[in-house]
């Protein structure tokens, strides 16, 4: 059998590479085979590997295990052999591509929860604008009497506290 030719990669991607083909030709296709799987296209989505680049690789391996079963299976083996390896390779994009899809829809939602937190916020500053409003309306009523001596000092520093955390608040 050929050599597959593959890009250079370090030790342990050629590893986990054995590892997953070893798993995708021999199965158990269950629902932890499937999971493990996904769990390679979520490691290629966190460390940032964007869609067609994953494609692509899956296109190169695609090229190369048919390019090496060509080299050693006969002419009458082929056809079928060939439809195989399209057919499971075909379900392997599938289930990484999925997991692009989850990731694309956790982004929305995240999107949606801080939109909905803004919102909130929003909606708090608006209803403790008006109270505030009326704070430093009465504040500055109660320093206009201040100044014409109908309020004593003590009365006079709450007034001035209560302007100054109400600029706080604002």
């Amino acid at each position: 059998m050929a050599p597959l030719h593959f890009a250079p990669c370090y030790g342990w991607q050629k590893r986990a590479l054995l590892i997953w083909l070893g798993e995708v030709f021999t199965g158990p296709y269950d629902t932890e085979y499937v999971e493990r799987h996904a769990h390679v296209g979520r490691v290629h989505h966190r460390i940032g590997l964007e869609q067609p680049y994953m494609i692509g690789m899956m296109n190169l391996l695609r090229v190369e295990l048919i390019d090496a079963l060509e080299s050693c299976v006969e002419a009458v083996e082929l056809v079928p052999t060939t439809r195989a390896i399209e057919r499971i390779l075909d379900l392997e994009l599938i289930i990484m591509l999925d997991t692009f899809r989850e990731a694309s829809q956790e982004r929305v939602r995240a999107a949606e929860r801080l939109a909905t937190l803004g919102q909130v916020a929003a909606g708090i500053g608006h209803d403790l604008r008006n109270p505030i409003a009326v704070i430093v309306s009465s504040a500055e009523l109660l320093k206009r009497r201040a100044g014409r001596g109908e309020l004593d000092d003590k009365a006079l520093k709450h007034v001035e506290r209560i302007a100054s955390h109400v600029e706080l608040c604002e």
